[in-house]
């Protein structure tokens, strides 16, 4: 899942991937990097800045597909989680 949103500092648009799965059937077979490579092109054609995704550290085999793909970004990502039921 991706979306194509505002850059805030530079008023550019960027692509920001959510998530990518790869059933297990078909891991290895370069299926993520394929991916990641359409979603590049597509951004090139959208005039994106970059492309950026948030990775949860602990899926190894991921990791380390995106470090030879892109750079570490200098953000770390932070969560509140919030109580739906309080509001009701």
């Amino acid at each position: 899942m991706f979306f194509d949103l505002p850059e805030l500092i530079t008023g550019l648009r960027i692509g920001q991937m959510d998530d990518i799965y790869v059933h297990p059937d078909h891991r290895n077979k370069g299926v993520g990097r394929r991916m990641i490579e359409t979603l590049v092109s597509e951004g090139q054609n959208r005039g994106w800045l970059h492309l950026r995704w948030i990775v949860p550290g602990k899926n190894t085999p991921a990791v380390a597909l995106y470090e030879k793909l892109a750079e570490p970004d200098h953000r770390k990502s932070y969560v509140i989680p919030i109580d739906r039921v309080a509001g009701d």
